[in-house]
């Protein structure tokens, strides 16, 4: 018999102990059990003594124990004991990812972990420590020992220390991450992560990737002090403490001077990271003269690559022993640092700058490659390669911030203003009031005398002889006259002549309106609603807000009249984060529907624009309580994005009863209001050819489609509105509780325009507008419009616009009495920039020359047949032959000219009826007149007295005539730029490099080798960049030779680059030419002193192309990277087009594929052929056309092949090309065909 049976379980073991009364046959048996995962026994004993001790047990398990007891007299005895063993120490988390994050408040560091798999036991906690230490350690890091940093977690996570155990994370689920932020540059961040049960803590789990933190500029930069004044032309200055570099390696100093009247604050000066940074020379005309517009130059004085002890300024020298930086201030300033001597009687002040280059070394090859090719970003959870040191991506905001990119530009920090001083010159006190008292005695006497005469004269009636009381008035005219169609291309090329002096001089010339009245913008409680201290909204055409929550009814926006008032543009500056609810609100009181944004969220390390929208994956913002706005679809182009937003107004009924009926009306609505009177006088006076137009709003309708009388916030102009054709508009719902009423809203944000300047090309903001100006809502509703400032982009767009529209109903333009007027409606700044107002012309011209060539995808094959149509010959008299004609000036890039062609009606090619349509489209008296034979003689006249060649040698009437698609290539040709110029490639050490003269990269477009330890002479190569749809090309020619081989990997592994598509045959090599090896594991060696091995891995052939792996490494780099060659064989040399466009498609496709998922962000494709130009440009014409089909459904053949014609000589052959010209081109080759139009009818 037993008794007493106690069980002491521990964690691997337990005890047993019990009392027994002794027989002579007793016999105890154990069995143990483990009930976890079934019934399954683990130990037994069949004459257990006590104590008995079980060992090998489970943590945190449950057992059973079988006891039976025999005496050896009765039947046996059994009992069960159940236990659970007591828990064990946990093993450590699994850990996931760490990664850095870019989000709004800044960088982060995310770590993500998941449950340990032996738990042994109830995991109640998890620790996580996040520490960073210094990666680049500072000369001086003796004097002031830095820390470790511990980051702050977001909640619920916390940074454990290690000294509190309530640091401790909940673990209630199966997949844990912390963000922890923010984080210092300059750091290496670990992450160590621990799980908790009540047994304790496990044994610490370390990640092997870290976060790694970029180089920064210093966080405290001491301004330089004045010490002594030299002379009057001169200052010296003394620098303290040299900044630290806790946050990186400083790699160069600029010393920035503003100088200023000697009456002017230095409190009334922005930040100086806001300083405008110009020449000497137009810092000194800017903040000197026209200082009244407080936007204060400022220019780069001195340079230095190591800190400075002190300097002079205006000596016109470097300081001693000190080296100047070896890039400019912005990297991409034209610029450099200049002190000349400094002018008397000003104020001079200036600041530090200091800049800390980025750490190339973590942003290779995925991030550089990322923020080339961020048009393409995809949405992955992250991005990682075969080294996964820097994971930056964040699904969760990705798309919010699918355009802000982790910056890799210098980083730039900035001192205070050190203390202005005034440089005076030094005259005795007393000749100067000696001289002041005789000028004064000397005008007193001068008034006197001439008063007496004039009262004399006043006596005697002698006075009406010189002032009779009847005056003439003679009217000034215009100094800048319309521009008729005909005479556009030749104006432009006129004024476009000596570096853009003509349109610099009207550019200038436009009025400055000081006069005007600024006087809301200008209230104290309306200053920080104001992006910019200088723009301001003019009083008479500003948009005033109905309601507002701080009771003002002030918004930084105007009224803009379009051509006629036909169109009504509201120009506004991006809204800062207080004035968001303000936009808003504009938007739905003024009914707006289109809003087009064309400004970047940050350019040049600057804030540009507050995001005032939510995106899809998003919540909806609410404003005012009463304006819902969601994002319900985004479709990201090449040069735009487009998002589409309802707009939902809801409001509260209450219902009112009187005598005679039951009224409903709606609270917290917006109000109906009315006119008190019209207001008659004229405030808008249009310049030019819209002098004297008196053009009126009509009234808004209501919702239900009732005109209503609403007050006019535009000066003296009722509103009209017309109500939308279209119910998707606006849609009114009424529920039970809430009325609502829902608005469409199409936001179209163009990214392809920097501020202060104009975009390179003129077809991404033309293929917009004109797309635009076909839809409903841009034309019968207001257009808001605004980019940072809302004047100098806004500006020239709303004139284009305007201008075209003229263009098409008088066949004039008077741009500069529009850009006047657009002025006189908002304030004297838009229009920003000489480079903006040249823009303007550009794009009325090409406009007028090439017309709407964007196709619709359904549309393009009956266009094509149009264009391949020959037009009938007809007899027309002289008259109407020079009132159907249109004589377009081009002029082809190399210098040469070509003919233009002639457009009439029967044409019905777009790029060919522009001009006759603006004919057909208002015959009045103005264009009769300049369709006359005295204007064609007069033009003629005007042609001759210009030294411009005659383009018009193609008649009318002549026997030859052209298909649409011929003069569409002869278009292609037309060339409104200076002659572009190859002297790059033309010197002595390049022209070996060049397989043949006439086909090599203009110099703006020219790319230069990075440079490499070892590798002397020339960085130039032949080869030209090109930017696609989404996807980059380099379009480069055959290497000549071993060393030009050597060139050819080095521009591949600069750019990152990982596929290569060669279109030449392969038998046109020599053996020195080839840069790819025949056979696999024999490696190919270039580089003088044989630093580059490439090694072919695999080769398959397909029928159309061979595929080859590449691989190849350089001696300094410790990375072997892949490439990709596909080597095209369905094109026969010399002809000017593949057999059959089926395997040119296929080839395109297959790179595209594997351009997309070789890795996130791949560099350019590099497409190559003998002479690099005509297989090339038709190679990435076809991509570019097939990636913009797929994406936007539309087609622009003629833009698509002229923007790469206008990047690199000979991509298409001249029309007008002999046959014996293009054979010498072509180097002779026995079976040449003539390219001539069969390459552009291939398209």
């Amino acid at each position: 018999m037993i008794q007493n049976f106690t069980i002491n379980p521990r964690a691997h073991d337990a005890t047993l102990t019990w009392d027994t009364q002794e027989g002579p046959m007793l016999k105890i048996g154990l069995k143990l059990y483990k009930r976890q995962g079934g019934k399954q026994e683990i130990w037994s004993s069949d004459n257990a003594k006590s104590p008995q001790q079980l060992t090998g047990l489970e943590p945190a398990t449950p057992y059973s124990l079988f006891i039976q007891v025999q005496d050896g007299h009765a039947a046996a005895f059994q009992l069960t004991e159940h236990f659970e063993t007591a828990e064990g120490k946990p093993g450590g988390p699994e850990k996931e990812e760490i990664r850095l994050i870019d989000t709004t408040t800044g960088l982060q560091c995310e770590v993500e972990w998941r449950p340990p798999l032996i738990t042994n036991g109830q995991v109640v906690k998890y620790f996580v420590r996040l520490a960073g230490k210094l990666r680049y350690q500072p000369q001086d890091l003796s004097e002031s020992v830095v820390p470790i940093d511990y980051p702050p977690a977001l909640e619920p996570c916390k940074n454990y220390d290690g000294s509190s155990d309530d640091d401790g994370i909940d673990a209630k689920k199966n997949f844990f991450a912390c963000k922890f932020g923010p984080l210092k540059p300059n750091r290496n961040y670990a992450a160590t992560i621990w799980s908790q049960n009540s047994a304790g803590k496990s044994d610490p789990v370390f990640f092997t990737d870290q976060c790694f933190m970029d180089f920064a500029a210093p966080d405290e930069i001491d301004p330089p002090e004045m010490s002594v004044t030299h002379n009057v032309t001169s200052f010296s200055l003394k620098f303290n403490s040299p900044p630290k570099e806790f946050n990186g390696p400083i790699a160069c100093y600029y010393l920035a001077v503003v100088p200023l009247p000697s009456n002017v604050s230095i409190q009334s000066l922005p930040k100086p990271d806001n300083i405008i940074m110009e020449s000497y020379e137009e810092a000194m005309r800017n903040n000197i003269q026209i200082a009244s517009s407080q936007a204060y130059y400022g220019y780069i004085a001195e340079s230095y690559l190591t800190y400075p002890l002190s300097t002079i300024i205006g000596d016109n020298k470097a300081p001693a022993k000190i080296e100047q930086c070896n890039v400019y201030y912005l990297s991409k300033s034209r610029f450099k640092a200049h002190d000349p001597p400094l002018q008397t009687d000003l104020k001079y002040t200036g600041f530090l700058i200091v800049r800390v280059d980025r750490d190339r070394e973590l942003h290779t090859p995925q991030q550089l490659a990322f923020q080339r090719m961020f048009q393409q970003r995809r949405s992955k959870r992250s991005i990682s390669s075969s080294s996964k040191k820097f994971n930056f991506m964040d699904n969760k905001k990705f798309q919010r911030h699918s355009r802000q990119l982790i910056s890799i530009d210098p980083h730039y920090g900035y001192s205070s203003y050190f203390k202005p001083v005034i440089l005076q010159q030094d005259h005795p006190g007393t000749n100067g009031f000696q001289i002041f008292f005789i000028v004064l005695i000397c005008l007193l006497a001068l008034l006197v005398a001439a008063g007496s005469i004039i009262y004399f004269l006043y006596r005697k009636d002698f006075l009406k002889h010189f002032c009779p009381l009847k005056k003439e008035h003679n009217l000034l005219k215009p100094a800048f006259q319309a521009i008729s169609a005909d005479d556009l291309t030749q104006e432009f090329i006129i004024r476009h002549r000596d570096s853009d002096y003509l349109f610099s001089a009207e550019f200038e010339a436009l009025p400055k309106y000081k006069e005007m009245k600024f006087t809301a913008s200008e209230k104290k409680e309306n200053i920080k609603k104001n992006r910019y201290g200088d723009i301001k909204a003019c009083d008479e055409t500003r948009v005033k807000l109905k309601t507002s929550s701080d009771g003002s009814d002030y918004i930084n926006a105007n009224y803009i009249k379009g051509y006629a008032g036909k169109k009504i543009f509201i120009a506004t500056q991006a809204p800062v984060s207080n004035t968001v609810e303000d936009f808003w609100q504009m938007i739905w009181e003024q009914d707006i529907r289109v809003v087009i944004m064309v400004a970047n969220m940050k350019e040049r390390g600057r804030i540009q624009v507050d995001k005032y929208w939510p995106d899809e994956n998003e919540p909806n913002l609410h404003v005012h309580k009463d304006l819902e706005i969601s994002c319900t679809n985004t479709v990201t182009f090449a040069d735009y994005a487009k998002r589409d937003f309802d707009l939902v107004f809801s409001s509260y009924p209450t219902t009112t009863t009187n005598n005679s009926s039951s009224t409903t009306t709606t609270a917290n609505s917006t109000p109906n209001h009315t006119t008190n009177s019209a207001r008659n006088s004229s405030i808008l006076q249009r310049t030019g050819s819209f002098r004297h137009q008196q053009q009126n709003y009509h009234d808004l309708p209501t919702t239900s489609g009732v005109a209503e009388e609403e007050e006019s916030e535009y000066a003296n102009i009722s509103m009209l509105r017309p109500s939308s054709k279209n119910s998707n508009n606006r849609t009114n719902l009424l529920e039970t509780e809430v009325n609502r009423e829902i608005r469409k809203i199409v936001h179209y944000h163009f990214t392809n325009w920097t501020d202060l300047r104009a975009p390179e090309s003129t077809c991404g903001i033309m293929r917009l507008m004109l797309k635009l100006r076909k839809s409903d809502e841009y034309n019968n509703y207001p257009v808001l419009i605004h980019c940072s400032a809302g004047v100098g982009r806004t500006g020239t767009f709303i004139a284009i616009d305007s201008l075209i529209d003229q263009c098409a109903a008088e066949g004039k333009v008077d741009v500069f009495g529009t850009v006047s007027a657009i002025r006189q409606q908002r304030n004297g700044t838009m229009v920003q920039s000489p480079e903006q107002y040249v823009f303007i012309y550009r794009a009325l011209v090409e406009n007028l020359l090439f017309g709407d060539t964007d196709i619709s995808e359904e549309n393009f094959c009956d266009h094509l047949i149009r264009l391949k149509h020959i037009p009938r010959e007809r007899r027309i008299s002289g008259c109407s032959q020079i009132r159907m004609t249109s004589t377009n000036v081009s002029f082809d890039c190399n210098g040469g000219s070509t003919t233009a062609g002639t457009s009439n009606g029967n044409n019905h090619s777009p790029p060919l009826t522009l001009i006759t349509n603006v004919t057909q489209a208002a015959p009045t008296t103005t264009l009769q007149t300049t369709s006359s034979v005295g204007a064609a003689l007069n033009a003629k006249l005007k042609q001759w007295r210009n030294g411009l060649p005659n383009h018009n040698h193609k008649d009318i009437t002549s026997s030859t005539k052209l298909s649409g698609i011929d003069a569409e290539y002869e278009k292609l040709f037309t060339c409104l730029d200076n002659i572009r110029t190859i002297n790059n490639s033309q010197k002595e050490e390049n022209i070996k490099k060049n397989r043949h003269p006439d086909f090599v990269p203009y110099d703006r477009y020219c790319i230069l080798l990075a440079p490499r330890i070892g590798c002397s002479g020339s960085q130039y190569i032949n080869a030209t960049p090109h930017h696609g749809y989404f996807q980059n090309y380099f379009l480069a020619q055959d290497p000549v030779d071993s060393s030009t081989c050597h060139d050819f990997w080095r521009l591949i592994d600069d750019n990152q680059s990982r596929i290569i598509v060669m279109l030449s045959r392969e038998e046109e090599f020599e053996p020195y030419e080839k840069y790819w090896p025949e056979q696999q594991g024999v490696p190919f060696i270039f580089g003088n002193d044989e630093d580059l091995t490439v090694i072919l891995t695999s080769e398959k052939v397909h029928p159309s192309y061979i595929e080859r792996k590449l691989s190849y490494k350089f001696k300094r780099s410790e990375e072997t990277y892949e490439v990709i060659q596909y080597a095209f064989t369905a094109w026969i040399s010399g002809a000017p087009c593949p057999a059959s466009s089926g395997p040119l498609r296929s080839l395109i496709k297959k790179v595209m594929d594997h351009q997309k998922n070789t890795y996130y962000g791949a560099g350019p494709i590099v497409v190559h052929s003998r002479d690099g130009s005509f297989e090339p440009g038709l190679f990435v014409c076809i991509s570019t056309l097939i990636e913009r089909l797929e994406v936007e459904h539309m087609i622009d053949v003629f833009r698509t092949a002229r923007a790469i014609l206008q990047h690199r000589v000979g991509v298409f052959p001249k029309p007008k090309m002999s046959r014996t010209d293009f054979q010498h081109l072509a180097f002779q080759k026995p079976k040449v065909k003539r390219r001539k139009f069969e390459i552009f009818k291939n398209l």
